[in-house]
């Protein structure tokens, strides 16, 4: 019974009104997300971070718990808050004095691959202060397909 009403509430979530709008609104004008800017070292993606399982925001401890089991690498983060929308934050204890990790060679995958186009969809934001932005577009070679 608890695994249906977990995929119940992740598909809730995918048919969230904020989810659709933006995930139609990408497909029906052509537009994909596009990520633009560079990484400032500034931390902040390390220092507030809000955590996903099975497509939804991590707002329990109860939750944290059962992602670290299923991967255990994420023991790594530790709890430092909630957010506006009640999701828990994160700050990840692998983090520098200087806004380096300390194992960026077996870094987390959300690290290797942050900014996430996904966070958009599913509407998150980045951290302040992050030289990254994310933002609807069209892409530089369908314009210039387009073009010929």
């Amino acid at each position: 019974m608890t695994e249906f009403l977990h995929k119940l509430r992740k598909l809730a979530f995918y048919f969230s009104p904020g989810y659709l709008y933006r995930y139609f609104f990408l497909q029906l004008s052509g537009k994909e997300v596009i990520v633009s800017g560079r990484c400032r070292q500034c931390g902040s993606c390390c220092k507030e971070l809000s955590l996903d399982i099975d497509g939804e925001w991590i707002k329990s401890e109860k939750n944290f718990e059962r992602l670290k089991s299923r991967y255990p690498e994420y023991d790594r983060m530790e709890i430092t808050g909630r957010d506006s929308s009640g999701n828990l934050t994160f700050q990840c204890t692998w983090l520098s004095e200087e806004n380096m990790c300390k194992d960026h060679e077996n870094r987390l995958e959300i690290c290797d691959t942050f900014p996430n186009k996904e966070l958009y969809i599913m509407g998150g934001k980045l951290p302040d202060g992050c030289g990254y932005k994310l933002q609807a577009g069209v892409p530089f070679n369908k314009v210039l397909e387009e073009k010929q």
